[in-house]
């Protein structure tokens, strides 16, 4: 029998939100941008601090979210000869943000899109070959199928962990978790699964029912290149949620960590809002409701015996204490840790520091004990 999950509560004092006055009076766009992008999930994204304070400042006073995002990274100098590589890579990663964040609020997978994303992809790729720290990875799934990832090594590897976004924060995006996991002795594996990233906007590839076999041959790959190092698996947002899905299925996975995942995916019926057409188009032809419908966290970890560790936000609009509690309480291993932030919001954006070293410190401990 399983024992009880440990619950940890961090107690803080929330500041309050500061939308703008007139919210009602600006377009449907920018009021759900601003409704869903605070500045810390955008420098969590990549942005420079002054950059997303910016870009809400804008947006907040009528600009578009797109025409804002890209001018911003148009007005920022290009590298020359002569700067210092922190200063020449810091420039080009502060693009790459800007041109993923000006997508963001985009929903169909347009030529428009897909041209952005390939910009700032390819932005970020000078920036990495500059900084040293990160390397593109061209992965085979299923079938030959292309997936996209970045590899931050670690100078003496004691761990690697596979991380996964979720539908619209892509690996790119979650370079900071990389660098930290790196820091700390974990070679971190950053992937854009089918529907996510690179991997879907320019190689087609979508979640469809075969995600778990791509997923698959990812870790087969990852497995063949750590030579023996003790693997974990990160998942974010609905990442978590398919961490916490496949991991039970793949006994490779030593130590499962969902950050802000739910317990099941929202239904996707009726006429939809925004915010859950994004999971639709994730999907591409397939049939989103039937794929999506499939994931359900609390029946899959109840047949894992893999040590389990669940962050949840106070505040957190989107997934509630009931639904990891219940995560929690139907897990089948003996080591399941749940860490409450009691104003956090979804995915702990603002507490990275806490965040990255807690997931960093557990994969250590956890993988050694395994």
């Amino acid at each position: 029998m399983a024992h009880s999950p440990i619950i940890e509560r961090h107690a803080f004092r929330r500041r309050p939100p500061t939308l703008p006055e007139g919210l009602d009076q600006l377009s449907p766009e920018s009021q759900a941008a601003l409704r869903q992008f605070s500045p810390e999930r955008l420098v969590a994204y990549g942005l420079a601090r002054e950059d997303a304070d910016e870009l809400l400042s804008r947006v907040a006073q009528g600009e578009g979210w797109a025409a804002a995002a890209c001018e911003l990274g148009d007005r920022l100098p290009e590298p020359g000869p002569g700067l210092a590589p922190a200063t020449a890579a810091g420039l080009l990663f502060r693009k790459a943000a800007l041109a993923r964040a000006s997508q963001m609020m985009m929903i169909e997978d347009t030529a428009e899109r897909r041209d952005i994303f390939a910009e700032g992809a390819d932005l970020y790729a000078s920036a990495s070959v500059i900084a040293g720290d990160r390397a593109r990875l061209v992965l085979r799934g299923a079938g030959g199928k292309t997936l996209v990832g970045w590899r931050f090594a670690a100078a003496q590897p004691v761990a690697a962990a596979v991380v996964w976004g979720g539908v619209e924060g892509w690996a790119m995006d979650f370079a900071a978790m990389g660098q930290a996991l790196a820091a700390r002795g974990i070679v971190a594996y950053l992937i854009d699964g089918p529907g996510q990233g690179e991997t879907r906007l320019a190689h087609g590839l979508y979640f469809d029912p075969d995600w778990q076999a791509h997923w698959r041959a990812v870790v087969d790959q990852v497995e063949a290149e750590t030579r023996g190092l003790p693997l974990a698996m990160v998942g974010n947002s609905m990442g978590g949620c398919m961490v916490m899905n496949y991991a039970p299925h793949d006994p490779r996975i030593r130590a499962v960590c969902s950050n802000g995942g739910p317990l099941r995916p929202p239904p996707l019926m009726g006429d939809l809002p925004s915010k859950l057409r994004k999971f639709v188009v994730f999907c591409g032809e397939a049939d989103a409701g039937a794929v999506w419908g499939a994931l359900d966290s609390g029946r899959e970890m109840a047949r894992s015996a893999q040590p389990l560790l669940i962050l949840q936000g106070g505040a957190d609009p989107l997934v509630t204490e009931a639904e990891v509690r219940e995560i929690a309480a139907r897990a089948g291993a003996d080591d399941v840790r749940v860490v409450v932030y009691s104003d956090g919001d979804h995915c702990i954006y603002n507490h990275p520091t806490d965040k990255h070293d807690l997931i960093a410190e557990w994969i250590r401990a956890t993988t050694h004990r395994a």
